[in-house]
């Protein structure tokens, strides 16, 4: 009979024991370190005097008694949030789908046109970084007016938060392409300006954007008749584009 009474409270011991280890591992703190730094994570084991270890993302965490400034239980996990990660020095990339809005009058007829361009670069710190890029942009829609915008970009960001404004601008020069079944028979580029404000967001490497911008494009288009292959009509034109573009980048 003693032996099955051990038996049962060695085993309640345990029990207890391993429940003990079980909520620790799933407590949720915040380390406080000397330094400022605050990180976020499930706690694995916190030995009084020597060492905090924590599991962030994944990734194991080591604080040394000395590095920290004080511990810090999360009652509720949602609380918890994950830690913001910018990439402000390197390198980087970049795609962006755009609409542009129509212009009024006879020619345009209100009608949207619509871009994507892609671009790398290098950012040295928050506020500057530059690039080079290319895309593709339809000025109106449904029509022959189509460019190919190579540019360089100049970037940088106006806070370190999860949601920060950024500033964008892009200088270069586009190639047209004619397109003969809508008559356009020749198609002479120009150069670009492309300033543009906007959001970026995310809390990961990957970062989302939205952005309002106006776009200055010349051109010089020349136009084919349907009855007389004789008749052409130049037409000079600076286009005047307000912008919206979604974007992506890591």
């Amino acid at each position: 009979m003693k032996n099955i009474i051990v038996a049962f409270l060695l085993l309640a011991v345990l029990s207890a024991s391993a429940q003990e280890n079980e909520s620790i591992d799933k407590k949720m703190v915040k380390v406080h370190l000397k330094d400022g730094s605050i990180i976020s994570g499930a706690l694995q084991s916190w030995t009084y005097q020597e060492e905090v270890i924590i599991i962030t993302q994944g990734v194991t965490l080591k604080f040394p008694n000395d590095k920290v400034r004080r511990v810090v239980e999360v009652d509720n996990f949602s609380k918890v949030k994950e830690p913001i990660i910018h990439q402000d020095k390197g390198i980087y990339y970049t795609a962006k789908a755009q609409i542009l809005s129509g212009n009024e009058g006879n020619r345009a007829h209100n009608r949207i046109g619509y871009g994507l361009t892609a671009s790398a670069g290098y950012q040295w710190n928050q506020y500057l970084g530059a690039g080079i890029g290319t895309g593709y942009r339809q000025l109106i829609w449904d029509t022959g007016e189509k460019m190919i915008p190579i540019f360089a970009e100049v970037k940088g960001f106006l806070s370190n938060k999860a949601v920060r404004p950024f500033y964008n601008m892009e200088i270069g020069y586009s190639f047209g392409l004619t397109d003969e079944e809508l008559s356009l028979i020749k198609s002479k580029g120009g150069l670009l300006l492309y300033p543009s404000f906007g959001i970026s967001f995310g809390r990961q490497k990957m970062k989302y954007s939205f952005d309002i911008g106006y776009l200055f494009q010349d051109a010089e288009l020349t136009y084919g008749s349907n009855f007389d292959d004789r008749v052409r009509t130049v037409q000079d034109i600076k286009y005047q584009r307000l912008t919206l573009r979604f974007g992506m980048s890591f």
